[in-house]
């Protein structure tokens, strides 16, 4: 800060609860203003004014960046040809967005054994579901990924899979394991 004259008294004003004058908030003569700002919890720029011997400046600060929302484990899911599926329960969350305001999808690596319309999401706020439902008739895998997205287009994603067992693969498993012979291993290739 430059005085006019050297006997000239000066005095800042700052009504931004995020500035904080840390040193010369007044003086007489010439001298130095120092401040900090609080970091910005906004996904928006902020600008504060500090007046200084009755003249403005502009103080202006990024927005904080956006984070990526978060989506919780959904563990893979098997039954046998024509049982159905039971809903499964995972948690979203976002640090900027309200979970109301977070868009779910769904991809699907087998659509004949699993249509995007046999992926249902139910729930609110934090807490949500999804139930699988298989086309009818059909056996396999599929692969699965649940997809979150906050306004700010930023993503993360879970992968599970699904497989619907053919019954006689399923009668076998049972017959083995009710006469104590060791199971056979049943594996289905993930598409």
């Amino acid at each position: 800060i430059t005085a006019a004259a050297a006997d000239c008294a000066w005095q800042t004003l700052n009504t931004n609860t995020w500035i904080t004058i840390t040193s010369g908030a007044s003086g007489i003569g010439n001298g130095t203003l120092s401040y900090t700002v609080a970091a910005n919890p906004n996904t928006a720029a902020r600008q504060g004014i500090v007046a200084i011997a009755g003249t403005e400046f502009k103080v202006s600060q990024e927005a904080k960046p956006n984070s990526t929302p978060t989506l919780t484990a959904i563990p893979n899911q098997s039954r046998v040809v024509g049982q159905a599926f039971p809903s499964v329960a995972f948690q979203i969350a976002d640090e900027e967005s309200p979970s109301e305001q977070l868009v779910l999808s769904a991809q699907s690596s087998n659509p004949d054994l699993l249509p995007l319309s046999g992926v249902i999401f139910a729930g609110a706020g934090p807490s949500r579901t999804v139930t699988i439902s298989p086309t009818p008739e059909q056996t396999g895998s599929a692969t699965v990924i649940i997809r979150v997205t906050d306004a700010g287009g930023l993503s993360s994603e879970r992968f599970f899979s699904v497989a619907v067992i053919p019954i006689e693969a399923a009668l076998k498993l049972s017959a083995a394991s009710r006469s104590g012979a060791r199971a056979p291993q049943l594996s289905l290739p993930i598409q």
